[in-house]
């Protein structure tokens, strides 16, 4: 592994590096946290072609606790170092200061993860102006549920998302740390709330990717949230059949980014090189 250390700032004309086959790590400080934190980076093989593939990985947890669920990048490292994703893809994994709900505290500034990731698309979509991009969100459990509320909300700058074993149906808790981001319930439910804004957002979901698993935690949830779908001719790709723990895992991750054009390679002539747990 190599480790390349930088500082840049948001919402400035920033660069996030990234090389092919290697983790590389971004000091970031941004407006929109309350310190500063790591974005890490891997780059597939490049075929010189002016398409490329951008997908963000997000975490579960806040960056100190990054890894109590296993490391989404390390997975994908390892799908890339068996040769089992496509040429042209950046995968983004950024890190966050506090427990990230992808929401924005309407008190406090620096507790805005929203905002952060969309200025993060923003600025990794500057680096790579040259080229024509696909834009992803890659998540399962709260980073499934923030990935599901990212593209309800900004479905103009999303091609799409991958979520596994998501809380579609969460409604406000403080024992998750939703106080720490969304304030009090009537805040939440008024802006956050999934099961009341999928309705409104069907029209503008036409063309995107949506590929769904769920199996250990919610699985109740996630049928409901797929009959709400059904209910507002919403396209999706479902897969009941990812039986894994609730963590980061290659197999899940793998079998869900197979409903993405471009991105894995469609047949593993050795079933070894998915290793299974």
């Amino acid at each position: 592994m190599i480790l390349l250390i930088s500082f840049i700032t948001l919402a400035l004309n920033a660069q996030v590096h990234c090389q092919e086959g290697v983790l590389l790590f971004d000091k970031v400080r941004s407006i929109y946290q309350e310190d500063s934190t790591t974005i890490i980076t891997l780059r597939t093989r490049s075929s010189g072609s002016d398409s490329l593939i951008i997908i963000f990985i997000l975490p579960v947890e806040e960056e100190k606790k990054a890894y109590i669920f296993g490391s989404g990048i390390q997975e994908i490292l390892e799908l890339a170092n068996s040769n089992l994703l496509k040429q042209d893809i950046v995968f983004i994994q950024p890190g966050f200061s506090r427990i990230p709900w992808y929401g924005d505290c309407p008190d406090n500034q620096q507790i805005s993860q929203e905002k952060y990731l969309l200025d993060l698309i923003s600025q990794v979509s500057l680096n790579f102006h040259n080229h024509h991009k696909r834009i992803y969100l890659l998540g399962f459990s709260k980073s499934g549920w923030g990935s599901m509320s990212v593209l309800l909300n900004y479905p103009d700058i999303l091609d799409g998302i991958f979520i596994w074993d998501t809380p579609f149906c969460s409604e406000f808790k403080k024992e998750w740390g939703m106080d720490q981001v969304f304030r009090d319930s009537n805040y939440y439910t008024r802006n956050y709330l999934l099961t009341k804004r999928i309705g409104k957002a069907a029209r503008s979901l036409e063309g995107k990717t949506i590929a769904i698993g769920g199996h250990d935690l919610f699985l109740e949830e996630t049928k409901i949230f797929l009959e709400l779908m059904d209910e507002n001719n919403i396209s999706y790709f479902y897969n009941p059949d990812l039986h894994y723990k609730h963590e980061w895992n290659k197999e899940w991750i793998y079998s869900l980014l197979h409903y993405g054009e471009d991105i894995v390679i469609d047949t593993i002539d050795n079933p070894d090189r998915l290793i299974r747990d």
